[in-house]
């Protein structure tokens, strides 16, 4: 007996031991680069605060092996030369990943920083990744996101296309899908009939909008995001073009949106996420809508698709340290994410074996339509663009 209570002490004692150890080890920090100021600051703040609650919420789960995650963020000031800064400064300490770079602008400028790592994880769905390198890409690569667009403008009868977007990087590399994306074989019923182009600074677009009056369109796309994206609903108001528009995702935020209220044209569509769908959705899709909600619901937080472009980066993160450890190194996680597959997020199931750092394709993308009423997004078609009837 004396034996027993000796061996029971000695692991108490060792378990103490080791809780402390954990302890002392502090926080796993994980490096975030975000703007949270300048032009780009409603993305970064949303992300950042997208961040914070979701730390709260997994560190109630065991963190990553027990290890609390602690979220550093620092402030690009929406400028890619400060970004390359921030991220140049950062390499000393040998990070395993750096996350954030809201816009296609700081993700593209920092990319050639690590060609052997450390890995980043941009939260902007614009960024194109090399196959196989140390940069991913949050949600649905623009490369599905805008085929879907224009399929589910064919499905619902629409022809005659106006596209206006800003002329910053992200501006070019819709513009570029959109051209590539009309071009295909089967979307040779739809005509681009007029295309307009505007500087992210400019308070008017209103030569832009009367040249795209004069086209007729019945339909008018634009990826334009922010306060770029008043711009063009306030120009399409004032100039009496009164038709469908299908905007970005990045603008789905509740706040934005109720700011905007007066100047929104009546149907206007969004690419939604799968969480999104308003069929009875079951399973792990389904539990990871319900912490999502939750997590949010603890912090008061009303929380808007905006805060999916950080949320399943972090999940999918998180979840390739608990595999490997918090020790990873660079070479691991990239390796790992690499062939990660059958990951449920919010975004749908991730397989990156396909080689666009993304993981998801247009099996993951559905539209919705947002109703100024009920304040919600309401889904109009089934994933992969195809109208519902």
């Amino acid at each position: 007996m004396r034996a027993l209570v000796s061996i029971v002490a000695a692991l108490l004692l060792i378990a103490i031991v080791c809780e402390r150890t954990a302890d002392a080890e502090g926080p796993l920090i994980i490096n975030v680069v975000l703007p949270m100021t300048g032009p780009a600051a409603f993305f970064g703040k949303t992300e950042a605060e997208a961040l914070a609650v979701y730390e709260r919420w997994i560190d109630r789960s065991g963190g990553v092996r027990k290890r609390a995650i602690h979220f550093v963020v620092a402030d690009s000031q929406s400028s890619p030369q400060v970004a390359v800064q921030l991220v140049n400064g950062l390499l000393g300490s040998r990070p395993s990943i750096i996350m954030g770079f809201a816009t296609s602008a700081e993700a593209g400028a920092v990319a050639p920083l690590v060609p052997n790592g450390p890995v980043i994880y941009s939260f902007s769905p614009v960024v194109q990744p090399a196959p196989g390198s140390y940069v991913f890409a949050s949600s649905v690569s623009a490369g599905y996101l805008i085929p879907v667009a224009i399929r589910y403008a064919r499905d619902r009868g629409y022809h005659r296309i106006a596209l206006i977007d800003s002329t910053d990087a992200t501006g070019q590399e819709s513009d570029r899908i959109v051209l590539q994306a009309m071009a295909l074989p089967e979307n040779q019923s739809l005509s681009l009939v007029a295309h307009e182009r505007f500087n992210p600074s400019d308070v008017s677009v209103a030569a832009q909008i009367a040249r795209m009056q004069a086209a007729a369109p019945d339909l008018v796309i634009t990826f334009a995001n922010g306060s770029a994206f008043a711009t063009v609903m306030r120009g399409l108001l004032n100039g009496g073009l009164n038709v469908p528009v299908e905007a970005s995702a990045a603008n789905m935020n509740y706040d934005q949106l109720a700011q905007l209220n007066d100047v929104l044209p009546k149907d206007l569509l969004f690419n939604g996420f799968r969480y999104q769908e308003s069929g009875n959705v079951q399973g792990p899709l389904r539990q990871k809508i319900d912490d999502f909600y939750a997590a949010f619901r603890a912090a008061g937080i009303r929380p808007s698709p905006l805060h999916l472009f950080a949320w399943d980066p972090a999940d999918v993160v998180v979840y390739a340290l608990r595999q490997l450890g918090p020790d990873a190194t660079a070479t691991q996680l990239h390796d790992f994410l690499e062939t990660l597959h059958g990951f449920v997020g919010l975004n749908g199931v991730y397989d990156f074996r396909s080689g666009n750092q993304h993981g998801l394709s247009d099996s993951a993308v559905i539209m919705v339509r947002w109703n100024p009423k009920t304040t919600q997004f309401e889904q109009v078609s089934d994933p992969g663009g195809r109208a519902k009837r």
